[in-house]
């Protein structure tokens, strides 16, 4: 009986072991194998990294095109070409397809130039028209503003906007926008589109911002307490 019981227990592991190599041989996954690694996510953020810059990538033109006067080719010569100049941040965006014009509301931290005060928000006028792929369509397919960016604007004169507010457009069309990252950086908006012709020579890389701002020739500046 006991040769019997052993032959019975043999036969057993046997029919087992071949079973097992079968279900290996066919690929299939045994019950106790463990669940499939999750996969890394490989869509991008919403915000493209340029050269560790976050800000979105150029857009289209959607046509337009623009013919503005000399002002220089530093953002010093700029700066001086402008009517005010502000640090801020962007804390609200609408735009106007009929208009082609988008809108963005900055509030002020710091006055580089002019009689504004930090604290106060000021309404902003680009042309163009922002997209939800980031893809916008502007002159030169240089990224508008959006909320949240921190910026620091050199500003024409008040005027009325298309959309009845009172409002400042950007020096040079966009000859007079920079942003800043989150590393305290400041990034020229024309090295994130723009055309070679509107390249300035100061601000071919990304700056420190109190670098950048050394750079300008700064009166009484005040700030946000």
């Amino acid at each position: 009986m006991k040769s019997c019981g052993m032959l019975h227990r043999l036969t057993a592991v046997l029919t087992a072991a071949v079973l097992l190599s079968t279900l290996l041989l066919a690929g299939c996954r045994l019950p106790t194998d463990s669940p499939p690694a999750p996969q890394a996510d490989s869509s991008t953020d919403d915000w493209e990294d340029f050269s560790g810059v976050y800000f979105p990538p150029k857009g289209g033109t959607g046509g337009r095109s623009a013919t503005i006067k000399y002002m220089g080719e530093t953002a010093a010569e700029i700066f001086e070409a402008a009517d005010s100049a502000i640090v801020g941040e962007v804390v609200e965006i609408s735009e106007s397809a009929e208009d082609d014009k988008s809108y963005s509301q900055v509030r002020i931290h710091r006055v580089l130039k002019g009689s504004r005060q930090a604290g106060e928000t000021v309404a902003i006028s680009e042309t163009g028209l922002r997209r939800d792929d980031l893809n916008d369509t502007s002159f030169d397919g240089v990224p508008l503003l959006r909320t949240g960016m921190r910026v620091v604007l050199f500003l024409m004169p008040p005027t009325t906007l298309k959309n009845g507010e009172t409002g400042c457009g950007i020096r040079g069309l966009y000859l007079g926008k920079y942003l800043i990252d989150p590393e305290d950086r400041v990034v020229y908006s024309g090295t994130l589109g723009g055309d070679d012709a509107m390249m300035l020579k100061d601000c071919t890389e990304p700056l420190p911002l109190e670098e950048f701002l050394s750079r300008l020739p700064l009166g009484n500046e005040s700030s946000m307490a």
